[in-house]
């Protein structure tokens, strides 16, 4: 078992105070869409609709892990709060993909 040493925690302790940087999108899907009168629109739908089932797997897990692991979550737990949190925006991100290749294979 692994554990962290006091001057890791310190270290960690500073780490978390300092600010991030919000992650850049770097698909390339974003770039043939940018020249869609330029591409295989047929191959793109394909791709759009590859990705959609990808994201709907994801969400199905992360729902079944929100629905076990964080069903009775202590509202005190520190730990599994910050867990939870971070699958709520799994599950959020999932559902923006499923929405958006739903709405871009309408089109």
């Amino acid at each position: 078992m692994y554990s962290i040493t006091e001057a890791g925690r310190r270290r960690l302790i500073e780490w978390s105070s300092e600010p991030t940087e919000p992650p850049s999108i770097k698909d390339d899907m974003m770039v043939k869409l940018y020249g869609l009168e330029h591409v295989d629109t047929a191959a793109l739908r394909a791709e759009i609709a590859g990705r959609q089932d990808h994201h709907q797997r994801r969400l199905t897990l992360y729902e079944r892990i929100n629905d076990t692991v964080y069903r009775d979550m202590s509202p005190r737990d520190a730990q599994a709060i910050g867990r939870h949190l971070g699958l709520e925006l799994g599950l959020a991100y999932e559902q923006a993909w499923i929405a958006w290749c739903t709405r871009a294979l309408e089109r």
